[in-house]
């Protein structure tokens, strides 16, 4: 008999928060799924769905003696996904975060199913995870919009 066994979002969560400590060569504090449903505004009747995991990096640093400094506040990781209803003329995805007066790019050309990952700077990470981020989406003459939530927080253990 062969089982099979579905991976959850839990383990996918963690899974990204291992991935962005072994690439940045920092701890992870805390890692948490990110959502969004894309309605409609403008030129479609069609939603579209921004998925992500944004996870806390905590750089520690290593003095010429041996010992490790407190961690600082440090960057933010945001892993994402978009999937998109068919639209007419190239799509720009953005993530408007807080206050900012310039929205982080996630892609230009995007297609249909587009992905990435980005690193915040302390303050933009901190406020994507309180929820106060929104999604758009544009092309010529459709737009899609829609609030970032957030759905789980995972502690990881410092190492």
């Amino acid at each position: 008999m062969i089982r099979r066994r579905r991976i959850g979002t839990g383990t996918l969560a963690v899974g990204f928060a291992v991935a962005a400590i072994a690439a940045g060569g920092a701890t992870a504090a805390t890692a948490m799924d990110v959502h969004a449903r894309l309605a409609p505004v403008a030129g479609t009747k069609k939603a579209g769905k921004f998925s992500g995991v944004l996870a806390e990096i905590s750089p520690h640093r290593i003095t010429p003696g041996g010992a490790a400094t407190p961690p600082q506040p440090g960057p933010w990781r945001l892993t994402w996904s978009l999937t998109l209803p068919k639209l007419a003329g190239p799509m720009t995805a953005t993530l408007r975060i807080g206050s900012a007066r310039s929205p982080r790019v996630l892609c230009t050309q995007c297609s249909k199913k587009a992905g990435g990952a980005i690193v915040l700077t302390a303050r933009q990470g901190k406020s994507l995870s309180k929820a106060d981020a929104v999604v758009v989406v544009r092309t010529r003459s459709a737009k899609l919009r829609g609030s970032v939530k957030i759905s789980t927080v995972s502690p990881v253990a410092k190492g």
